[in-house]
């Protein structure tokens, strides 16, 4: 095996069952070893390195700062599989949500959380695909009675369809206690995408929760842009004049004056009426999302900046980096084991002996 210290090697008992049924290595399991010939010390720091930076980089990290050559295949092949080992442990408590199992809060609960969702392109597969990430997040009361963000965020990053996405979510939403009796305040925050708000509720809400929906506000400032843009479209000043004290009072006095600047708009031309019209439906349908006057006065965030890093932190700095290309399961196993290095659960993760948990098909027993 090649460990920290270098190579040496190790004995154990090795049994094979006669009827062709399989084969085992007890010791394995209870030393922690997978079905690579690293040891647990040497693979948790090289799956370090490679959660952070491309496999033949994290390689020739490995050889520079421990003296020890693992090449960039092996370290692909070592970190994909312990990831998947994450990612089997999330693919559980997406079955047991689908089943109707609501998973237990690791504390008693906190008074409110925040869900925010977002998505990111990743090239898996030889054609680009929406990753989808979300992000939980506690919230509790301060001394004034307002809303404050409350210890880390809770990442989550799923490249399948938008039902079993909404199932991981959930169930690291029930994680941090969405569930439990104290959290009365759901908070969803998101941009503009339909999706995002017509499948939330279906996951969050119930007696006793009350389900805030808050527009990320750049969000809503985009399509004030377009607008002004579409109708004044040879005057940059006339176009910024108009939209410039619109954006200003947006967070101030809410959707209203917004929505009556774009009723009084006469278009003279049919691209910019398309256009307005556009945005007159979007206002329309995102009103009730855009109190941002109230929403600052409980503290609660206007702005999704929280997703939006994780996006760019939590996954496309490490699988979205120029030539890059992945199959769906690798680039998945990677994300998740980055997302769970990021809500701080690393330690907890190798303390339960991921690689032990690898066990390669050919020596799983039929019987």
């Amino acid at each position: 095996m090649t460990g920290i210290f270098g190579d040496y090697t190790l004995e154990r008992p090795y049994y094979v069952c006669p009827a062709g049924h399989g084969s085992a290595t007890p010791a394995d399991a209870a030393w922690g070893l997978g079905p690579e010939r690293v040891t647990p010390a040497l693979a948790e720091r090289v799956c370090r390195l490679a959660v952070e930076t491309p496999f033949d980089r994290g390689a020739a990290l490995v050889q520079a700062l421990l003296g020890v050559a693992v090449d960039g295949e092996t370290l692909r092949r070592l970190v994909e599989g312990v990831g998947q080992v994450a990612e089997d442990a999330e693919q559980a408590a997406q079955a047991a949500v689908a089943a109707g199992w609501v998973p237990a809060p690791t504390g008693s609960g906190p008074a409110g959380l925040m869900v925010a969702v977002d998505g990111a392109m990743v090239h898996t597969d030889g054609a680009w695909h929406e990753a989808k990430v979300g992000v939980c997040q506690a919230l509790g009361r301060t001394r004034t009675g307002t809303w404050a963000r409350q210890g880390d965020p809770d990442y989550c990053v799923g490249l399948e369809a938008r039902p079993a996405f909404w199932q991981r979510l959930y169930a690291h939403a029930a994680a941090q206690g969405v569930e439990s009796r104290p959290c009365q305040l759901i908070v969803l925050l998101g941009d503009g995408a339909h999706w995002i708000w017509d499948e939330a509720r279906t996951y969050f809400g119930g007696p006793g929760k009350q389900v805030i929906e808050i527009l990320d506000f750049y969000h809503a400032a985009e399509p004030v842009g377009a607008v002004a843009h579409a109708v004044f479209p040879e005057d940059a000043e006339a176009a910024a004049a108009w939209a410039r004290p619109l954006l200003a009072i947006l967070p101030e006095q809410g959707p209203g004056p917004l929505q009556a600047a774009l009723a009084a708009l006469a278009p003279s031309d049919a691209t910019a009426a398309a256009v307005v019209h556009r945005e007159r439906a979007y206002f329309a349908y995102h009103a009730d999302r855009m109190d941002y006057p109230a929403y600052q006065r409980q503290g609660l965030p206007i702005g999704s900046g929280t997703v939006e890093s994780a996006c760019k932190v939590v996954l496309k700095q490490r699988v979205s980096q120029g030539g890059m290309r992945w199959t769906a399961r690798g680039a998945q196993a990677v994300a998740t084991l980055r997302a769970w290095h990021r809500a701080g659960r690393w330690a907890a993760f190798w303390a339960s002996r991921p690689l032990a948990q690898r066990v390669p098909p050919r020596r799983r027993c039929a019987a």
